[in-house]
């Protein structure tokens, strides 16, 4: 019979047979020795059978069944005492286990869910009954539908017109069949004082839920003027282009007024409500989305206001309206999602395009504006654009010459005669026109004819002649124009230009511009007297040109060389030279600078200059310098 004993060292129980009763024997389990003890036994009580079992387990003491490597309880090897991996120990889960784990996340999962949908209403607000809710969004049915029309054609007053154009609204097209039907009849009806706001109300109606049967009653409204522009819109709305230029000329108008508004509110905002500005943008969405519905139709008509909208109000060029046409030729609504992104894209790319080849030369030009501003990443599209417009231009009227070879610029980033894409279509001469289809014969890029149009025929840029100005600006403006009227105006303006301490402006720069011809020499010295004053090193290689004009008086190199000067003292880096080898024998004599001119260039550097016109042995000139140096210090305290 077999005996149970335990291993001093590892505490694990073994078997061992009773013929080895006595001896010394080596722990399966670790390895070491033990003596496996000699059995006692009592012949006086019968023994029961014993009961064969496994090795326990080291470390929860579970007993496993003969021939187990594993503990079923801890997972652990019953040889080394060592935890399973992980994987072997799921493998080990009983499918009993199993299945009690996944009923117990089923169950929580059900009761969270049903948790969130008892608990959403209450978070979003909408905890109304829901019996009210279906109540409110059931469809009327058509007896009261017809109802609701004849009723808001008959309406008396603003409140009622606005409350019954709300309920039928509601209804969406269901109802459309039967304002237009209603809204025939009030035609052939006779009018009454508040029939116009009500018919009104039923085409606005008609244009924001559009069905087949409106356009007919739509189209016997343009007749009248007091319902042509909305009927206009309320037929583009469903599709209907005839009268898609009437609602460009709306768009057009509803933009600039947008623009105006957003301008007036920026400048003051307290003078302009939000409100103001919310219901100019909102006309403006009205008359675009009516554009869209007619696709590159729609488009056609609007682009020509592109080069009426030319720097209006201020705008960055054609910033403004580029950007509207570009929302027309995408179609749709302004929510661009991912997924419909490119597709839009693609959409205004094939509005263009047939914009391009389809329309007029103002169409094409605007047209490809938008193409380069918008959608830069279509290049094949610009560059068979360009052999349309330049093949184009010399059959156009000189308006249309002029903003072609504008835009052929801004295609190509050349420069044709004087214009480029940086300056205004309205700047384009014949001169520049001719270059652009000198260069389109040589590069063969098209074989347009010859040009005929006259000179004369080309409209001129817009000069404003009468500008706003503040009061400092309009000073500044009269003391310029007396710098270039005489020596005697000259002085009194130059020493005014100081005292009011206006600096060295661009425009006195332009007056001392070596490059100018003829030069003002009363101007020339005012412009350097107040640029000594005011030091600018930008405009020292203007100053240097000066300083070595052999072609000029010697008093304006002595002028420049004494400007020089001040400015190296007040920069640190005096020159030692001045005023040796400087020849004034011409100041003071007849019509040109005097003395005190230079006395108030000398007394701009202090007294360093003045220092080293105060030598006992110093020449009559020096002395009469210093003389006038001292006095303009003097006028200055």
């Amino acid at each position: 019979m077999p005996l149970k004993i335990r291993c001093p060292h590892c505490r694990r129980v073994l078997l061992a047979d009773e013929t080895i009763a006595g001896e010394q024997r080596a722990c399966p389990g670790c390895g070491r020795p033990l003596s496996v003890p000699v059995p006692i036994r009592n012949e006086s009580v019968v023994a029961p059978a014993a009961h064969t079992v496994g090795a326990a387990c080291s470390h929860c003491g579970a007993e496993s069944a003969p021939g187990a490597v594993v503990c079923r309880r801890c997972h652990r090897d019953l040889a080394s005492g060592r935890r399973l991996p992980i994987l072997r120990r799921v493998a080990l889960v009983s499918l009993r286990t199993w299945t009690i784990l996944v009923a117990s996340f089923a169950g929580l999962a059900v009761c969270v869910g049903a948790a969130i949908s008892l608990l959403s209403p209450y978070w979003r607000g909408e905890h109304e009954p829901a019996v009210q809710t279906a109540a409110a969004s059931a469809p009327a049915s058509r007896p009261m539908l017809a109802q609701l029309a004849e009723r808001l054609l008959r309406a008396t007053s603003a409140d009622e017109r606005m409350r019954l154009a709300a309920e039928i609204g509601a209804q969406g097209s269901l109802a459309t069949g039967h304002v237009a039907a209603a809204l025939g009849q009030a035609r052939r009806e006779s009018a009454t004082v508040a029939r116009p706001l009500n018919q009104l109300a039923a085409i606005r109606l008609l244009g924001e839920h559009p069905a087949a049967e409106a356009v007919a009653v739509l189209t016997g409204c343009l007749e009248d003027a007091a319902l042509r522009d909305e009927a206009a819109w309320a037929l583009a709305m469903n599709g209907d282009g005839r009268e898609a230029a009437r609602v460009a000329e709306r768009w057009a108008l509803a933009l600039r007024r947008a623009m105006f508004a957003a301008r007036l509110a920026a400048l003051s905002r307290e003078a302009v409500s939000p409100g103001a500005v919310e219901l100019s943008l909102s006309r403006l969405r009205r008359q675009r989305d009516a554009l869209r519905r007619l696709g590159a139709e729609g488009f056609m008509a609007a682009a020509a206001a592109l080069w009426d909208g030319w720097d209006y109000l201020g705008q960055e060029r054609d910033e403004v309206f580029s950007s509207e046409l570009f929302a027309i030729a995408r179609g749709q609504s302004d929510d661009i999602d991912v997924r419909t992104a490119v597709e839009e894209s693609r959409i205004a790319r094939d509005v263009l395009s047939r914009a391009i080849g389809e329309g007029s030369a103002g169409v094409k030009a605007a047209a490809c504006v938008v193409l380069v501003r918008h959608q830069p990443q279509y290049r094949v599209a610009r560059e068979r654009a360009i052999p349309e417009l330049a093949g184009l231009l010399p059959a156009c009227a000189p308006l249309d010459q002029q903003r072609l070879t504008w835009t052929l610029a801004l295609l190509t980033g050349r420069s044709f005669g004087a214009v480029d894409s940086e300056r205004s279509p309205a700047d384009v001469g014949r001169d520049d026109v001719l270059a652009v289809v000198q260069w389109a014969r040589t590069s063969q890029i098209a074989k347009p004819g010859p040009l005929r149009t006259p000179p004369a025929d080309y409209r001129p840029a817009p000069r404003v002649g009468t500008r706003v100005a503040t009061v400092r600006r309009q000073e500044q403006l009269d003391l310029l124009r007396r710098m270039e009227l005489g020596w005697n105006e000259a002085r009194g303006a130059t020493r005014d230009w100081l005292a009011a301490g206006f600096g060295f402006t661009p425009e006195l720069r332009r007056l001392a511009d070596p490059s100018r011809s003829p030069v003002a020499p009363a101007a020339l010295c005012a412009s350097l007297t107040v640029a000594a004053s005011r030091p600018d090193e930008s405009w020292r290689p203007a100053l240097v040109l000066w300083c070595e004009a052999r072609d000029q008086p010697v008093w304006v190199r002595t002028m420049a060389e004494t400007v020089r000067a001040v400015w190296d003292v007040r920069a640190g880096a005096a020159r030692p030279t001045w005023p040796a080898g400087l020849d004034f024998s011409d100041v003071g004599t007849g019509p040109g600078p005097a003395w005190d001119d230079f006395g108030l260039i000398i007394a701009a550097a202090g007294d360093t200059l003045m220092a080293r016109l105060a030598r006992p042995d110093a020449p009559a000139a020096h002395r009469a310098l210093l003389d006038a140096a001292r006095r303009a210090q003097t006028a200055r305290r």
